[in-house]
């Protein structure tokens, strides 16, 4: 057997090695985003559960209930943040694992297929940018699991403020859970690792 020929046996069992790498990576990203979507839709149930049975004669609105549902708001932001970084992730990875399959199917392998698939790698993989803009991220991962659980959530928190009214204390959590949730806001916006990257901007 050639140089060359030890070198392209070479070349193609680390593709394939890193082929089965990048799948499995994505296989868990996945699995990663669908139990987070699983928790926010736990948390949700379970925190309507207990507002409307803290106080079995009056219902909800009451005051518990109200501060039950701030309180835990910023648990709910969390898990919409991790979402958005876990579906990001998996983008990577699926971009990645597309340009192998368009590798491998090709009829012929050329130098430009490989220096695509080169760039991809180093783009996606060690410097970790986004394949999608981070607010095409954010609506997706509100049509996949969060539209109907922050409607309801905001609704009942609406509903709590317009019966009870705003008091000292709940207007004191209001303002914490507020900044919270624009400090974690502020933060993905500037998370390095999210920076878009257009994939068709490495042909």
């Amino acid at each position: 057997m050639s140089d060359k020929q030890k070198d392209l046996c070479s070349s193609e069992k680390w593709l394939h090695d890193y082929y089965l790498r990048i799948t499995a990576l994505y296989n868990v990203s996945r699995q990663s985003l669908h139990n987070t979507h699983q928790w926010a839709i736990t948390l949700t149930l379970a925190v309507i559960t207990a507002i409307f049975t803290l106080d079995k004669e009056a219902g909800y609105p009451n005051e518990n209930g109200l501060l039950i549902l701030l309180i835990g708001s910023p648990l709910l932001v969390r898990f919409f943040i991790r979402s958005c970084l876990e579906y990001a992730i998996q983008l990577k990875f699926q971009i990645i694992r597309d340009e192998l399959d368009r590798l491998f199917l090709s009829s012929e392998k050329t130098v430009s297929s490989f220096v695509r698939l080169k760039k991809v790698i180093e783009t996606y993989y060690f410097e970790f940018r986004s394949p999608q803009e981070l607010r095409i991220i954010m609506k997706n991962n509100l049509k996949l699991a969060y539209s109907w659980i922050l409607i309801v959530w905001i609704g009942l928190i609406l509903w709590g403020f317009i019966s009870l009214g705003i008091d000292c204390k709940s207007f004191f959590i209001l303002i914490i859970v507020l900044v919270f949730i624009v400090y974690e806001f502020v933060s993905i916006f500037k998370y390095p690792k999210l920076k878009y990257v257009n994939k068709e901007s490495l042909n």
